[in-house]
C-alpha cells in the first residue's frame, strides 16, 4: 500500500459540522470540492456519502462543469472557510501558524494545490521537499484565510449565493487578482530540509532561544542544535535584541523556517527579520518571563555569563541546553 504525506490541515479530515450546501451536507472539503466538479444534484448526494478518498476518485469519473477552472479556486475557498469557521478547533489551529508559511506537501505529484516532497524516515507526518515548485494553492488560500479575517463575513455570509456561477465568477476573479493574496513559494531553499507537516500547530514543542547580545557569530553547535529544533517542527520563540537574538533570526530566515515569534516590549522591536511579533507590556525581564513560561524546552547561547541569558536558564531548570560561547 501506497503511504502518503500527512498534512495537519488535509481536506480529508472530518469537520466538527457539515458543509451545507443547497441542501446536501458533505462530511469534508473534500466531499464538497469534489461534488462542486458536477452540476449533476444526484451525483453531488452520493459523493456526499463517499469516504472522501473515494469521494475524489469517484469525481474524476465525472464530466467537469464548463466553467470549473473559473471558479474552482473560489469553492476551494468557501469550503474551507467553512472547516475554519469561528470558534471551531480548526480555527484555533489555524490561527496557532500567525506568520508561518503554510504548504501543503504531497508525494502525489499535484502541483496545483501543493508542492512536491518525499516521506522523510520517521513517518507520514514528515515530508522533505525535492525542490520541485508548485503553486500551493491550498497552503496559500489557508495563510489567506487566516491573514484576511474579514473573508470569514464576505464570503462565509454569503451562503445562500455559494452554487450561483456568477458569484462564483466574481469572487475568483477577485481572489486571483488581490494584492494581498500569498505569493508561490521558492521551494530551493527548503529542498532537501525535513519538515514536520503532521503534527497539530497545538501540540508542537515550544523553544525558546536566548542569548548574551556579545555573541558576534553563531557556534557550529548552535547551529547544529537550531537545525535540530526546526527538524522537529517546533514553535521557536525568540528577543529583539542585538546578538545571539539577531544571529539566530537571521539564521532561521536563511534556514526558510517560518515557525517564529518574536518577543518584544515598547513600540516595535529592534530587531525582527520578517517573523511574526508579540509585543508584551512591561520590561525585558518579564518579556523573558512569559517566553519562558510558554516554552516546553530552552537553548541559551552563553557567553561572557550575560545576565538575562543566566536568568532565563534559571527559569526552566533541567530544560535549556546551554552552549558557551
Amino acid at each position: 500500500m501506497t503511504a502518503w504525506i500527512k498534512n495537519w490541515f488535509s481536506n480529508m479530515e472530518s469537520l466538527e459540522k457539515p458543509i451545507l450546501v443547497d441542501g446536501i451536507q458533505y462530511p469534508t472539503v473534500e466531499n464538497f470540492y469534489a461534488a462542486s466538479k458536477t452540476l449533476d444534484v444526484q451525483q453531488k448526494r452520493k459523493i456526499a456519502t463517499l469516504t472522501p478518498s473515494v469521494a475524489k476518485k469517484y469525481a474524476r469519473t465525472l464530466a467537469l462543469r464548463s466553467d470549473w477552472e473559473e471558479v474552482k479556486f473560489a469553492i476551494m475557498l468557501i469550503g474551507l472557510i467553512q472547516k475554519f469557521s469561528y470558534g471551531s478547533n480548526w480555527h484555533k489551529e489555524l490561527m496557532n501558524t500567525r506568520g508561518e508559511e503554510l504548504l501543503e506537501l504531497n508525494n502525489w505529484h499535484d502541483t496545483v494545490w501543493g508542492v512536491p516532497a518525499n516521506i522523510a524516515p520517521g513517518g507520514q507526518g514528515k515530508a522533505i521537499p525535492n525542490g520541485q515548485q508548485g503553486n500551493n494553492w491550498l497552503g496559500r488560500l489557508l495563510m489567506f484565510l487566516r491573514d484576511e479575517p474579514l473573508l470569514w463575513q464576505t464570503i462565509g455570509n454569503n451562503a445562500a449565493e455559494w452554487d450561483n456561477q456568477k458569484y462564483l465568477l466574481k469572487s475568483q476573479e477577485w481572489l486571483v487578482t488581490n494584492p494581498n493574496f500569498p505569493p508561490v513559494p521558492n521551494m530551493a531553499i527548503l529542498k532537501g530540509k525535513t519538515i514536520d507537516n503532521g503534527t497539530l500547530p497545538s501540540q508542537r514543542l515550544k523553544v525558546v532561544i536566548s542569548g548574551s547580545r556579545t555573541v558576534a557569530q553563531l557556534p557550529a553547535e548552535a547551529i547544529s542544535r537550531i537545525e535540530k529544533i526546526m527538524e522537529l517542527g517546533a514553535k521557536i520563540l525568540i528577543g529583539d535584541c542585538f546578538g545571539a537574538d539577531c544571529l539566530v533570526q537571521t539564521f532561521l530566515k536563511q534556514s526558510g523556517y517560518s515557525r517564529v515569534t518574536v518577543y518584544y516590549t515598547g513600540t516595535s522591536p529592534r530587531n525582527n527579520v520578517g517573523f511574526a511579533s508579540v509585543r508584551v507590556n512591561g520590561s525585558y525581564t518579564e518579556r523573558d518571563w512569559i517566553m519562558c513560561s510558554l516554552a516546553d524546552y530552552g537553548l541559551a547561547i552563553l557567553k561572557d555569563n550575560s545576565p538575562g541569558t543566566l536568568k532565563n536558564i534559571q527559569r526552566m531548570p533541567g530544560k535549556v541546553r546551554v552552549i558557551q560561547v
